[in-house]
């Protein structure tokens, strides 16, 4: 008995370590002027995305 509350205790401190990865991900992603920040050339940004050029020659 005690080692499935052992084995529900570990998978919950998971779970709850993926959320808190997530949320810092999505900070250092949304932080202005951050190491991760999204590129002025990303296809949601103001500028619009990169223009197509074509198809590559073979």
């Amino acid at each position: 008995m005690y080692e499935k509350f052992e084995a529900e205790l570990d998978e919950l401190r998971r779970k709850e370590s993926v959320k808190d990865r997530a949320r810092r991900l999505l900070a250092s992603y949304s932080r202005e002027g951050g190491v991760k920040a999204i590129g002025c050339n990303h296809p949601g940004s103001s500028e619009g995305p990169l223009p197509y050029s074509g198809l590559p020659v073979r």
